[in-house]
């Protein structure tokens, strides 16, 4: 994500690739490797024992747990509890192409020095590679997106570091936004 491009609006966007290391928060997510997915309209977070309680105050509250994973740290170290009044539920077509119902949280989303509240659905997502999924609808106006970089803005030919080596990987992005970006003629 160290490259920038101009964008429509002649606002300079920051350049990210088919994974971005990213964080929420508001959520105790302290990083997160995500799949940045165009043809997804919506982003969505892997979250377990998503349930609705009344709370002390007479309002339903959503609860739901984000587990720690081996691409997904908590601020724990552990399993998040998360609760909040502010949620809403609607349809949402799968990538499978069934209908289903599932909760929304407006959460910070953290990607590099750019940061920002979106809308993310709640759904359980153990069975897939990735914890994260970012959508086209959180992505416009915020990136460009390049499929053939990689989560560290490199080249997709270049080997993948260690999903568990996430230091070197932020060391990594820090020397390449000094780096400007190399348009292919």
């Amino acid at each position: 994500m160290a490259t920038t491009r101009p964008h429509s609006k002649n606002k300079q966007l920051p350049v990210i690739g088919r994974h971005a290391l990213v964080s929420f928060p508001s959520l105790g997510i302290v990083e997160v490797l995500a799949k940045v997915d165009t043809g997804a309209a919506s982003s969505s977070i892997h979250a377990e024992n998503i349930h609705v309680e009344i709370n002390a105050g007479g309002q339903d509250e959503l609860v739901f747990e984000i587990p720690k994973t081996k691409r997904l740290k908590t601020k724990t170290g552990g399993t998040e509890t998360v609760r909040t009044t502010a949620f809403t539920e609607h349809k949402v077509r799968s990538s499978n192409g069934g209908v289903e119902r599932r909760y929304y949280v407006t959460a910070e989303l953290k990607v590099g020095g750019v940061h920002f509240l979106t809308p993310v659905s709640l759904n359980d997502r153990s069975t897939l590679s990735f914890p994260v999924l970012i959508g086209r609808r959180t992505l416009h106006s915020h990136f460009l997106v390049d499929a053939s970089l990689d989560e560290r803005g490199l080249f997709s030919e270049m080997p993948p570091l260690g999903f568990d080596d996430w230091q070197k990987l932020r060391d990594y992005e820090a020397k390449q936004a000094k780096k400007p970006y190399l348009q292919e003629d």
